[in-house]
């Protein structure tokens, strides 16, 4: 994913669905790496969690 990020890149919105969840320890490892706001959809995981932590938690904001 960071060979796709761009000088126009703001945000990454991850969008986990079901127990499909993100790789978020790489999503964030990323958006740290390029500066970028991390912003999770999340309505459809609800009660899921990666690594002991809720999908959702990751980011600055939830949808």
């Amino acid at each position: 994913m960071g060979d796709k990020v761009t000088l126009r890149t703001k945000i990454i919105l991850p969008i986990h669905y079901t127990r499909n969840v993100v790789d978020m320890p790489r999503v964030t490892e990323i958006s740290e790496k390029y500066n970028l706001t991390l912003i999770e959809d999340a309505c459809q995981a609800i009660g899921v969690s990666i690594d002991e932590q809720p999908v959702g938690s990751w980011g600055v904001a939830i949808a």
